[in-house]
């Protein structure tokens, strides 16, 4: 990987997966309130929600990070069609995001399916257990998402 690339992936974290974890396990703390265990189907369920909710809103927010990151470091990501899948996703905000939500539904959410389904897993997770991985969760798919989508806005911005 590539510095580039660690730089955008650091500053997708700290401007948008950090406080999408941090928020959305509270969120789920207090809403779950009257759940005591999880089963499965839960897991995979949310996982899926949580993948396309933090892939579609996220990139709403990259203009910003963009331009608290890239533009004042004065990075340049280069030509789009070297970048694999980042040369898949419309420079339009509303068409990218639902094209970033569509990748990380398909690339994130299949990580728990593969392994609650095909590997028939039974487990039960507690309340402060699933929100902890929840909150975790969502904070790799706001990164991944706020990934994509500074760089649909840099491209859409200077191409």
């Amino acid at each position: 990987m590539d510095t580039l690339t660690k730089v955008m992936i650091k500053n997708a974290f700290l401007n948008c997966g950090l406080a999408t974890a941090f928020i959305n396990g509270i969120i789920s703390y207090l809403t779950l309130a009257k759940v005591e265990m999880f089963e499965n189907t839960d897991l995979v369920f949310n996982f899926l929600g949580t993948a396309i909710g933090c892939g579609i809103i996220c990139p709403f927010f990259s203009g910003m990070i963009l331009k608290n990151t890239i533009i004042k470091k004065g990075i340049q990501l280069g030509d789009k069609k070297k970048r694999k899948l980042a040369k898949w996703i419309p420079n339009n905000l509303f068409f990218g995001a639902l094209m970033i939500g569509l990748f990380s539904a398909i690339f994130l959410w299949m990580i728990p399916y593969f392994f609650a389904e095909v590997f028939s897993i039974s487990f039960s997770l507690s309340r402060i257990n699933w929100c902890i991985c929840l909150g975790l969760y969502s904070g790799i798919a706001a990164t991944f998402s706020a990934y994509f989508g500074v760089t649909r806005a840099y491209y859409a911005r200077f191409s």
